[in-house]
């Protein structure tokens, strides 16, 4: 038999060798941080850094969001029952109602409070003599001329901005790639307060294609969000009378605030506005009256609607949301009220669209059709060519 003992010898000597080389210190290291980063998304994000998109796998509850991460998160009002910070609004009526009136009245009363730290406004609308017939010499703030403070940037869009021998055509994608998205990089839109005036003069195509729309809004909420960027978007109520808002459904399912002008009264000194509140993501929805001071632009708002009233329209909901659907008659019982009170039936109205919806059915025999109460109904938002079912918060019957 063939003697392998020298053989056998070299494999002792070879694997001593590779023995001595490994340095089992350096795999207990290597353990070590992959228990850490196990639980510390952070961790793994700088190791993998620009690769992580690449990779087969990402395990996406690594951020999963927990306590902790909401410990410094804290809502913050800007205008109380009307505007809060990081929120995303729209403002809409009908032509000449005073939307931008009210837009400048809240320009004012952040900075004049301190509210904010900027304000920036793109406005598409109005010519320089619209803005000098509006914006009178008698609204200051701290000494200024409300154009001329220095955190006021009013920034007309609606022309070319000439820049030398240059002129910058400045479209919703020149702003967002150009300044907004920069500035959200680098930190500088920190409570800052954006308008666009209007919006139709940003949105590039269709407004009723929802794919576009969905599109639209998450750059908007990614600025907001990343940034921590305030929005007010001015826009036009649809053409039809049921359709209160122009555009595509997205849009109100994306923002946060929606408000429509009801109805307003301009005497020449005070311009009076009653808003309805159709949407509000983070506060109680009031409907509100506003008060605008034409010479200063000093803004009163407050609810239009006390609290009694809310506490009626609350129950209310909670009682057709029970029941699924209910006759007037019969709420109106659970209410401990008359079916002929009339006071009562005009508060439950001035609830619909925003605590529930009413519709009406015709009798089989004839005759004055019934009213029925029904929860918030759902609506089909489309995204990405899917439907998906979310909570109806503007249209009503």
């Amino acid at each position: 038999m063939k003697d392998y003992s020298k053989e056998i010898n070299d494999l002792k000597k070879i694997k001593s060798q590779v023995i001595d080389k490994l340095d089992f210190k350096e795999f207990e290291n290597i353990k070590s941080q992959i228990n850490e980063t196990s639980c510390n998304p952070s961790k793994i994000i700088s190791q993998k850094n620009a690769n992580i998109k690449n990779n087969s796998f990402v395990d996406l509850t690594q951020w999963a969001i927990r306590s902790v991460d909401l410990e410094k998160i804290e809502f913050t009002s800007l205008i109380d029952d009307f505007l809060d910070k990081g929120s995303i609004s729209f403002l809409t009526s009908e032509a000449n109602k005073g939307k931008t009136f009210l837009s400048f009245a809240i320009c004012k009363h952040l900075l004049e409070f301190n509210k904010i730290r900027k304000i920036i406004y793109f406005d598409g609308d109005n010519s320089k003599i619209t803005i000098k017939s509006r914006i009178k010499k008698s609204m200051q703030i701290g000494g200024y001329y409300f154009l001329d403070y220095p955190a006021f940037n009013y920034i007309q869009t609606s022309n070319a901005l000439e820049c030398g021998t240059d002129e910058i055509e400045v479209d919703f994608n020149f702003i967002v790639e150009k300044y907004l998205e920069p500035l959200m990089q680098s930190g500088g839109l920190v409570n800052v307060f954006i308008v666009f005036d209007s919006l139709f003069n940003f949105f590039n195509g269709d407004m009723n294609d929802n794919k576009k729309v969905a599109e639209f809004m998450k750059i908007i909420k990614k600025i907001s969000h990343k940034g921590e960027a305030t929005f007010l978007f001015i826009h036009h109520k649809g053409k039809s009378a049921e359709n209160e808002f122009m555009g595509g459904v997205n849009f109100l399912n994306a923002t946060d605030n929606l408000f429509k002008i009801q109805t307003s009264n301009n005497d020449g000194e005070i311009l009076n506005i009653e808003l309805n509140t159709k949407k509000a993501r983070n506060f109680l929805p009031y409907n509100l009256k506003v008060d605008i001071d034409l010479n200063t632009l000093d803004l009163k708002i407050e609810r239009a609607i006390n609290e009694n009233d809310t506490n009626f329209l609350t129950k209310a909901k909670e009682i057709i949301e029970q029941k699924g659907e209910i006759l007037q008659g019969e709420l109106l019982e659970l209410l401990e009220k008359s079916k002929t009170d009339t006071h009562a039936i005009k508060k439950l109205e001035s609830g619909k669209g925003l605590y529930f919806n009413i519709i009406e059915k015709s009798r089989a025999t004839g005759g004055k059709a019934l009213k029925y109460y029904v929860p918030l109904k759902e609506n089909k938002t489309i995204i990405n060519g899917i439907e998906i079912n979310v909570e109806q918060t503007l249209f009503s019957e």
